[in-house]
Parts: C-alpha cells; sequence; structure tokens
C-alpha cells in the first residue's frame, strides 16, 4: 500500500484485482501517475497501465509507445512499454505499490524504485488520454463562476 501521495510521473505497481473483471484491466501490472492529488481526493490517483507488448495491428492515438528510462525488476523486465491510455482508472492507494527487487533470504530486504518518467513522455500519455476520451476537439476553458441567487 502506498503511504504518500504519488506525484504524476511515477511508475508504480497496481494490483487491478479483486473487483476489476474482463474486459476492465484485470492484473498487476505497472503503470504511470497522470493526475495530481486534488483537495477532497485523500487517497486516489488516477493512473494509465503499461503493457510491455505492442498492440496488434497499427498503434491507435491512445497507445503509446516509449522508453522507460530505466529497467524494471521482475516481472516487469525491459525499458520499452506501451501505455495503454484508454484504460485510464482512479485507483486506491491500497492497490498501488512502488516496484520492488524480490526479498533475498532472510538478512536482505526489498530495495524499492521511486521513478519518474520524462516529462515528454507524460505528456505524450496525456495526449493519448484525451484522444481515447475524444477530448481533441473540446476547447479547454474554465466554466463561468455561477451566480449566488
Amino acid at each position: 500500500m502506498l503511504k504518500f501521495d504519488p506525484k504524476p510521473g511515477l511508475v508504480l505497481v497496481c494490483q487491478y484485482e479483486p473487483g476489476f473483471k474482463i474486459p476492465e484491466m484485470i492484473k498487476k501490472r505497472l503503470a504511470i501517475v497522470v493526475s495530481s492529488r486534488l483537495k477532497g481526493r485523500v487517497g486516489l490517483c488516477a493512473v494509465v497501465p503499461l503493457s510491455m507488448t505492442a498492440p496488434y495491428g497499427a498503434p491507435k492515438p491512445w497507445e503509446y509507445e516509449f522508453d522507460l528510462g530505466r529497467d524494471m525488476p521482475s516481472p516487469f523486465e525491459g525499458r520499452i512499454k506501451w501505455a495503454k491510455c484508454d484504460m485510464v482508472c482512479t485507483i486506491g492507494y491500497h492497490r498501488l505499490t512502488l516496484p520492488h527487487t524480490p526479498r533475498v533470504g532472510s538478512h536482505v530486504g526489498r530495495k524499492y524504485i521511486q521513478h519518474h518518467i520524462s516529462k515528454d513522455s507524460l505528456d505524450h500519455i496525456k495526449y493519448g488520454i484525451s484522444r481515447s476520451m475524444q477530448l481533441s476537439t473540446i476547447h479547454m476553458t474554465k466554466p463561468p463562476l455561477e451566480s449566488g441567487g
């Protein structure tokens, strides 16, 4: 369980089971935090899951291949990952941990890895989210203030 508010771009391990069902994400996998903590939103953040395999056919605008910038421990080896931006999800911290090495015997503990992806990669993932939700045609402006009466 994560015990701190993660910043956007942090690589985490997300346990999607139990509770999720096909066609939702249903297994443990790496994920990227894409939201900052919002006021009144304690213990939740939005994440995009990562895949180690390329999508079938030509990539869609919401499937983004990128280099993590470092190798991750088993079973998430390899630097090249695919962000599944159409699977963005708000997740409770109880489903999240930092990636870590396995324990070796009783004398050597795990090594936890706190790694952030590049700003460029995070921007591409956010763009993929907007494309998957068909938000690319919406002009982003603040809504007008409501009147008090």
